[in-house]
């Protein structure tokens, strides 16, 4: 991903676009982008929101989003239906990540060395 030095205000169409943009299952981001933002975020739980959250962390920290359709092959291996039961609460995550200006994890990758 190519990181930007316009905008880190989430107001841009990359970043507050991120809402509409941000319902990915497969990210590809470097090592580095990743320890920037702490990672994927702990407390959601479940099925569903943790991938929207990690881009739009990337995205504000100034990662820009890339279109990979069409860019190389992608495999999905079937896997039975997720539990959705927790949906709710991760919408609520993803709802406050959209209402705050965070780029970091509350609880990443950073939580793993304590």
């Amino acid at each position: 991903m190519r990181r930007s030095s316009r905008c880190r205000s989430g107001r841009c169409a990359n970043c507050a676009g991120a809402a509409g943009v941000a319902r990915e299952a497969a990210i590809s981001a470097s090592g580095v982008d990743l320890v920037a933002v702490d990672g994927f975020e702990a407390d959601f739980a479940s099925w569903g929101g943790e991938d929207s959250d990690l881009l739009i962390r990337l995205m504000r920290a100034g990662v820009w989003r890339r279109d990979g359709r069409m860019a190389t092959g992608v495999l999905h291996l079937w896997h039975a239906e997720a539990d959705r039961s927790r949906l709710r609460d991760n919408e609520r995550r993803l709802d406050a990540i959209l209402a705050s200006k965070r780029i970091r994890a509350e609880r990443g990758l950073s939580a793993l060395s304590q």
